[in-house]
């Protein structure tokens, strides 16, 4: 089953009703950033058992597999803000997006539940994510 397939199947629950006052199907849309990936990761990980630790180590794991460095020093050299994502060059953001969507969908196939096991993931899902840069 392909991801349209998959749309077509979920529930719509937002109606919009038109002057004959039969209902049409609302899609609700949102843009996703950076940001929005970030929360959902974290949502993830919390309702997995994890901590604000457990984040962060996440967030460590993710940079070290998908971009090759350490947190710090990707901050450090490129002169981006800690902590900031945005403050990183694009194409660092764009990896980033990518590793933490392919930890948090590794995470939801393994049921990782608890700090050991929300890592153990992480690692799996940023390693496969890595395979796609030429870096």
């Amino acid at each position: 089953m392909g991801w349209l397939d998959r749309y077509k199947q979920q529930p719509k629950d937002q109606t919009q009703l038109d002057l004959f006052g039969e209902g049409q199907a609302l899609t609700p849309y949102h843009r996703v950033d950076g940001a929005t990936v970030q929360q959902e990761l974290q949502s993830e990980v919390k309702q997995r058992g994890g901590t604000g630790k457990t984040h962060a180590q996440v967030n460590a794991i993710v940079t070290r597999n998908v971009l090759g460095c350490d947190p710090a020093d990707l901050y450090a050299e490129t002169g981006g803000v800690p902590n900031d994502r945005a403050s990183l060059p694009e194409e660092a953001q764009s990896a980033l997006i990518v590793g933490d969507v392919a930890a948090r969908y590794q995470m939801q196939r393994d049921d990782a539940q608890g700090h050991k096991q929300i890592l153990d993931s992480a690692n799996k899902g940023s390693k496969t994510a890595r395979k796609l840069f030429p870096w």
